[in-house]
């Protein structure tokens, strides 16, 4: 189905839940970090989300269907709960097999992906083109995170820090070789500084992230979901994620 069809059926759509109700979909299941979200946080008073990459996507899922969207960012080993429980109702970046329950989501196709990518300092002189190379490296990865690419036992030492800027921050200070992460976290953090690093070319691994609606939602969750492939179909999604790269 093309995308002039899809806009059409799904601004249809939007005219026949008009009525459902005005209750926030809670949107949720990825990091509360730049890119993908940029969260203020003022002592004091509560956090406010201005803007990121997935929060990009929403709104304009929200300007084109009239639907309001709130976030929430459980710990991911509690986001079968909050899903079963009702507080959270659309996970932004999720792979079924990410969740105990899939079958309790209706699953749009892929909404975007990202390669996952090494870094280390310019001046480090390391070069990874494949395993080997990673061998009694110090890698910084994403605590509690666990990466299948390297199951069993990897040859680098892994060392963990919250987030993928906390790793660059310890790159940065030598305490560590190399930092793993996916290749919009990375960019994003490496900002101004990006001539004292290298991003390795070899990708291990890439995430190919659908959007995960609950089916309790109805035809708000059918509407959230035609809306965002149609965003796929005509280039919005490309164009959003172009300005992160």
């Amino acid at each position: 189905m093309n995308a002039p069809r899809l806009l059409f059926r799904a601004a249809a759509l939007a005219l026949a839940v008009g009525t459902l109700g005005a209750q926030a979909i809670v949107v949720g299941g990825f990091p509360n970090v730049r890119p993908y979200a940029i969260v203020v946080r003022e002592e004091g008073k509560p956090e406010r989300i201005t803007g990121g990459l997935v929060v990009e996507l929403v709104d304009e899922v929200a300007r084109r269907t009239g639907l309001e969207f709130t976030y929430s960012f459980p710990p991911r080993k509690r986001m079968d709960l909050e899903i079963a429980e009702g507080r959270l109702d659309l996970v932004a970046m999720a792979n079924p097999a990410w969740l105990a329950r899939p079958e309790l989501m209706e699953w749009t196709s892929i909404v975007f992906g990202e390669r996952m990518v090494f870094v280390s300092r310019a001046d480090s002189r390391t070069t990874i083109r494949g395993p080997a190379d990673l061998k009694g490296l110090r890698v910084g990865m994403n605590t509690g995170y666990t990466y299948p690419e390297f199951a069993g036992d990897p040859p680098f030492i892994r060392d963990d820090a919250a987030t993928v800027a906390r790793n660059i921050e310890r790159l940065a200070a030598g305490w560590i070789d190399v930092v793993y992460g996916g290749e919009f976290d990375v960019r994003n953090h490496l900002g101004s500084d990006a001539a004292r690093y290298l991003i390795h070319p070899w990708s291990p691994a890439s995430s190919a992230y659908q959007w995960a609606i609950a089916k309790r939602l109805g035809e708000r969750g059918v509407l959230v979901s035609k809306t965002v492939e149609a965003m796929v179909k005509d280039g919005t999604v490309e164009r959003i994620l172009s300005r992160y790269r």
